[in-house]
């Protein structure tokens, strides 16, 4: 890694963030079960493809009318990763001859810590 003049030396750290949100629906176990397939072939991931595919369209018709009483669970779910402070890119810290960590993506010295 070259040499930066010390006014120019920048320094980054790990930053744990939410990348994405969104709404999780897990239908009633009755939907999910695939009884004619082995569990994990492809045919059974098909089938349950399908049969979602079939329950979504149904519960779509639900939101709609409300008079389904089937119990269905409604999740939101954060999406994090682990981003560079500096650039922001994924968190992807590589070291150089001399041990000194820093980000691979804009060069970054990494500190340990939060600033």
């Amino acid at each position: 890694m070259t040499q930066t003049p010390p006014s120019e030396v920048e320094f980054a750290h790990k930053l744990h963030i939410t990348t994405g949100v969104l709404v999780e629906v897990t239908p009633p176990d009755n939907v999910r079960r695939i009884y004619a397939q082995d569990f994990g072939t492809p045919e059974y991931w098909k089938a349950l493809e399908r049969q979602l595919n079939v329950w979504a369209k149904g519960f779509h018709d639900f939101l709609r009318n409300h008079s389904s009483q089937d119990l269905v669970c409604l999740n939101v779910v954060r999406e994090e990763q682990d981003v560079c402070s500096k650039c922001h890119a994924l968190w992807e810290p590589i070291a150089d001859d001399d041990g000194q960590p820093y980000c691979a993506n804009c060069g970054a010295i990494i500190k340990e810590g939060k600033p």
